[in-house]
Parts: C-alpha cells; sequence; structure tokens
C-alpha cells in the first residue's frame, strides 16, 4: 500500500476489510480502551450506563 493516506482507523478498516464501527471497537481492544456497551438486556440495565 505504497502511497496511500489515511488515519490508524482507515488503514485497519482496509486491512480488517471491516465497516468503521468495527474498526473502532478492534483498535480499542488492541489499545486497551474499553467502549460502552450498545446493547442491553433490561431498561434498567441501559440507564446504568
Amino acid at each position: 500500500m505504497v502511497g496511500v493516506s489515511g488515519d490508524v482507523f482507515t488503514f485497519v478498516g482496509k486491512i480488517e476489510n471491516v465497516t468503521f464501527p468495527e474498526t473502532v471497537r478492534i483498535v480499542a481492544q488492541k489499545a486497551g480502551i474499553p467502549l460502552p456497551k450498545r446493547e442491553f438486556s433490561s431498561p434498567e440495565q441501559a440507564a446504568e450506563a
């Protein structure tokens, strides 16, 4: 990929062939950064988050 520009998200997205949200999860996981949950099993759990 000579001559290609972009940021880490563009690079990982192209290498892994995934969407942007999936790329963010991959980068966060590799960097040890916890991400908030987007799906909850109950309204109470959602309110706590």
